[in-house]
């Protein structure tokens, strides 16, 4: 068979009573390009791009390796070079993408295997652009790995191919180069680590990934929430911005670690830069003086205006623990009582 005589019209089993639809005794599907983009961007703004890109091309990868064994088991091609022209073919009666070869140099029994095509209407490119705007290195993973699933299957050993240029960071088209993997060098390593990575070095790149936006959340809580020591076993802790549920349980443990390394027995909490103050957020400053009081620490509210004593109220904060006061000048006075400093 030549790769020229394949028609994917007469390939294709539907059976619509069955709700499946075969190619050879393999089952396909038939998607919308608009549904897979919300797929692609869920995985990108979910995991990042690196670890989105390696499962796009290991999707890709196992598509295309799954086509040529189809297709290897339904056909005799005439020669090698149709065999390996199938792969384009398939690619553009599938709807992915325009395939024009450019060089093609192959020998299977030696194991040489050089391709250079160009790829114009990729539904990949597309995708990316529609939705992220022009992009700055290419995008068309799954068609990449697509290419070296057909061809790692093709040749009986790993093929990588790697897209030279991509019309999704403004190239007129897109170009892909395929070579059999010892063949290429440090520049295709993108690629190579794309599809050798596993459910569980994916799993442990997420892990690292939120240890490290832990790290830099706690570091930013702590510069909008530093703890200041003005006297011996006095502290102050002003808190700036609002207080969601993270960074209030950030700052909650700063502050509790810095009671115990101080050996604070006062600290001033300092509420005057909070945008807002409303029974939630109270109820959070009350568990940060419930914490300070069970190791020991007497804790001064200061910057109560107004709005942040009807929070207080409207919550049924217990107050009993806490002394209060409306300017951090006066809780200074009072932290320094507490600590039976004497003030003139």
């Amino acid at each position: 068979m030549k790769a020229s005589d394949i028609d994917l019209r007469s390939m294709l089993s539907f059976r619509h009573n069955e709700g499946r639809l075969l190619f050879g005794r393999e089952r396909m599907l038939i998607f919308r390009q608009d549904s897979f983009a919300i797929l692609r961007r869920g995985l990108i703004d979910g995991i990042g791009a690196k670890m989105a890109r390696s499962l796009l091309a290991q999707f890709g990868y196992r598509c295309g390796l799954g086509d040529h064994r189809a297709l290897a088991s339904m056909f005799a091609w005439d020669t090698d070079a149709d065999e390996l022209a199938a792969g384009p073919a398939m690619h553009m009666w599938e709807g992915i993408v325009r395939v024009e070869r450019v060089r093609v140099e192959v020998d299977r029994p030696l194991g040489k295997l050089h391709i250079v095509s160009h790829w114009r209407n990729s539904f990949e490119a597309e995708i990316h652009q529609s939705e992220y705007g022009l992009a700055t290195e290419p995008q068309c993973h799954t068609l990449a790995g697509y290419a070296a699933g057909w061809g790692s299957s093709f040749m009986s050993a790993g093929v990588l191919a790697v897209e030279r240029q991509c019309a999704a960071a403004g190239a007129p088209f897109c170009t892909i180069e395929v070579r059999r993997e010892e063949a290429w060098g440090p520049e295709a390593d993108p690629w190579r680590e794309a599809l050798v990575s596993t459910p569980t070095s994916i799993k442990t790149s997420l892990e690292d990934e939120r240890v490290s936006v832990d790290k830099r959340r706690t570091e930013l809580h702590a510069l909008t929430a530093p703890i200041l020591s003005l006297w011996e076993g006095l502290i102050a802790m002003p808190i700036v911005g609002s207080l969601d549920p993270a960074r209030a349980a950030d700052t909650a443990e700063v502050l509790l670690r810095r009671i115990v390394k101080e050996r604070a027995r006062c600290v001033l909490l300092d509420v005057t830069g909070m945008r807002s103050f409303d029974a939630t957020e109270a109820r959070r400053i009350e568990a940060m003086i419930a914490g300070a009081a069970l190791l020991g620490a007497h804790v001064v509210l200061t910057g109560v205006n107004p709005g942040v004593a009807q929070s207080l109220a409207a919550a049924r904060i217990d107050m009993g623990r806490a002394s209060v006061r409306r300017t951090l000048k006066e809780g200074f006075v009072k932290g320094l009582q507490i600590l039976g400093q004497r003030v003139r």
